[in-house]
């Protein structure tokens, strides 16, 4: 089996961060296939400890390419802040790929979710407040601007164009009074800009390179070697959970899917068969 999927059946805090930094010792690629920087995963490492929030733990092995799958919701800023907090402790952090496929998280899906908390008081979802539910909103609804658009400018500024009205409608309508900069056209071009700069290359079809590992694992029998691991909270998608709950997620094992072309389920008190 060259792919295994780790998968949270709860609501996050599982441990899914920590089994999948068991088994990265043993892998070469380690894949975040959904979710947003609400997530976070400590990892410690003698008297070292690492949080992250958007880079898979992948990334502390210098063996391991981490991969950020389409199916998460990325805010650049996040990102880069976690590869600058990387790079200053020494890790290298040129092996991390980003789908170019994965949706964007820009400052009007934070500042719609901040307004619609403000607005339903004390009935409030208690989302954590980064935006993660509007873009995936947006994804959805085919709206959003995507990794790709990073290093567009041109696409980037036509996409705005289409979407910036609408978002300022609705942040008026839900009575917020600080949201100028988040829907400026020009002030998001031009902070697009500088991420896709910096991301430029780390952009790839993550698609393809993970299936690639996994057709590497058929041809070579490494089975552990070139398994990849992956983690996602189940009963964070919509269809799974009260509407209460923090932020939709799309089907775990579906999105996972994308990325590797077999999967098989496994609880962790099971013993493989072969």
């Amino acid at each position: 089996m060259p792919a295994s999927v780790i998968v949270g059946l709860q609501w996050g805090d599982e441990g899914k961060g920590k089994t999948t930094d068991f088994l990265a010792e043993q892998v070469s690629t380690v894949i975040r296939y959904q979710g947003g920087d609400n997530a976070g995963h400590t990892i410690v490492i003698g008297s070292d400890t690492f949080k992250l929030h958007l880079v898979p733990s992948g990334v502390l092995y210098p063996h391991i390419t981490p991969v950020i799958g389409p199916g998460v919701v990325v805010n650049p800023a996040t990102l880069l802040r976690e590869f600058d907090e990387l790079t200053a402790r020494g890790i290298d952090v040129s092996r991390v790929r980003v789908s170019h496929a994965a949706h964007l998280i820009l400052p009007y899906h934070v500042a719609l979710d901040r307004a619609r908390e403000a607005r339903l008081g004390g009935a409030k979802v208690g989302t954590t407040q980064r935006g993660i539910g509007p873009a995936y909103e947006d994804r959805a609804a085919r709206l959003g601007l995507r990794v790709e658009d990073l290093v567009d400018p041109a696409s980037a500024a036509t996409r705005l164009a289409r979407v910036l009205p609408e978002k300022r409608a609705l942040l008026e309508a839900l009575g917020s009074t600080d949201h100028a900069d988040a829907v400026n056209a020009d002030l998001l071009v031009e902070l697009i800009a500088a991420w896709g700069k910096r991301l430029q290359s780390h952009i790839a079809d993550s698609t393809r390179l993970v299936q690639a590992a996994a057709q590497r694992a058929r041809e070579t029998g490494h089975h552990v070697r070139d398994e990849v691991a992956a983690d996602a909270a189940i009963m964070k998608r919509l269809d799974a959970a009260a509407l209460s709950r923090i932020f939709d997620e799309s089907l775990a094992l579906a999105n996972a899917g994308l990325l590797v072309d077999r999967l098989a389920v496994l609880r962790v008190n099971e013993t493989p068969t072969r």
